[in-house]
């Protein structure tokens, strides 16, 4: 049995700050893992660099790429030391700090480049200036090795899943894991003849698009608690236009961002809830049930039809992420996934904010044991690879 101390950074697609969890993992014996979260605290960006963040992914310079690569990794190593003070650790006795980045941009469908077929994604916040301010082994810039075998670099949070929910499951039994971040995505774990069977893929717009409407409508980062959206009605028209959306139809691997639902999506958006005179608590309205419709649009066409074999059996739906905090994204959940029973990830020990921080502390660990956390079945991979950079600090010789 091995008992180590990790530290797990996070920023997702809302790019408005950084999520960090300092965590005790211990390796038990037949590959089982037991994580505690130590100390969480989401550490929110300096006023004005969401917004530049969201330009520079759109219409950057590569000097302007290059400093925020740089002062994001300054911003997470701040994290990093600051949640090991909360939690009481010393840094060096943190195994590893396993950071995400900042996405700035994600194509991970295939492009021909001269000549060349090329898959991207690019995340910063280097993991040198972490280490190196942090004086701790830091590992980051997982998704590019799956990129680079062929696969969409996402979702990455599947192995997590299996690894923490997976172990204990009957036959029939499933889970569904769903996370409504900046974008939706689920991990479904089907078991059946002592085997767990995962399936996962990013279902469309989780609270990216809310947030959005409610900057460009209200000038608020969110619609909090989803009280706006209680004010209004679902206009059907326009829900029907917003789910008459490829990405829903397309079959997985498959993985989106804010290239695809961020701001020149929104402008759509608006043009259609003009035409339909619609009012602005009802916009929310319809963004909010919109996002609980893809997730139940790709369930049905992708994932039902895997449950054949599992009527009648115990079927659980756990959120995770900002969208536990959208009471109109409960309801709907609930209302929609009648024969599951829905409920969040706390309900089962791990922290539902702090889900994918405390992931990419475990893909970190993994990544220093030597072991490939890809799934190539979720991914599109060809292969299974070792995900991240390692930035290694040794100590100086006295």
């Amino acid at each position: 049995m091995e008992n180590v101390y990790a530290i797990g950074l996070m920023s997702g697609t809302s790019a408005d700050g950084i999520d960090a969890c300092a965590v005790e993992i211990t390796d038990c014996t037949r590959r089982r893992i037991r994580m505690n979260c130590l100390a969480f605290h989401t550490y929110a960006y300096p006023k004005g660099l969401q917004a530049e963040l969201l330009e520079l992914g759109a219409r950057g310079s590569v000097a302007q790429l290059c400093t925020y690569n740089v002062l994001l990794g300054q911003l997470f190593a701040e994290a990093a030391l600051d949640i090991a003070r909360r939690a009481r650790l010393r840094m060096e006795d943190v195994f590893v700090v396993g950071s995400h980045g900042q996405t700035v941009y994600h194509a991970p469908d295939e492009r021909e480049v001269h000549g060349r077929r090329v898959r991207a994604t690019l995340q910063i916040g280097d993991p040198s200036v972490i280490a190196v301010t942090c004086r701790a082994t830091t590992v980051g810039d997982f998704r590019v090795a799956d990129v680079a075998a062929g696969g969409q670099g996402a979702p990455l949070v599947p192995y997590f899943d299996l690894q923490i929910f997976g172990r204990n499951l009957n036959d029939g039994e499933v889970v569904l894991l769903l996370n409504v971040g900046g974008i939706c995505n689920v991990t479904a774990l089907i078991r059946n003849d002592s085997k767990t069977e995962v399936v996962a893929f990013d279902c469309g717009p989780g609270n990216m698009v809310i947030d959005g409407l409610m900057q460009d409508l209200f000038d608020e980062p969110f619609d909090r608690n989803g009280q706006m959206a209680a004010k209004g009605k679902v206009v059907r028209d326009l829900l029907v236009w917003m789910c008459n959306d490829p990405f829903l139809q397309r079959r997985p691997p498959k993985s989106t961002g804010r290239e695809m639902y961020g701001k020149d999506y929104r402008m759509q958006l608006h043009k259609k809830a003009q035409q339909l005179n619609v009012s602005n608590e009802d916009f929310i309205a319809t963004a909010t049930e919109f996002t609980v419709e893809a997730v139940r649009s790709n369930y049905d066409s992708f994932l039902k039809p895997k449950l054949e074999n599992n009527e009648g059996t115990l079927r659980r739906l756990l959120v995770s992420g900002g969208g536990v905090h959208n009471t109109q994204i409960l309801r709907h959940l609930t209302t929609k996934f009648s024969e599951y029973k829905v409920g969040t990830t706390d309900d089962e020990g791990i922290n539902s904010d702090a889900k994918e921080a405390m992931c990419f502390a475990y893909l970190a660990y993994q990544t220093l044991k030597g072991n490939q956390t890809n799934l190539p079945d979720v991914t599109g991979a060809t292969e299974p690879v070792l995900l991240g950079k390692i930035c290694p600090v040794l100590t100086p010789a006295t």
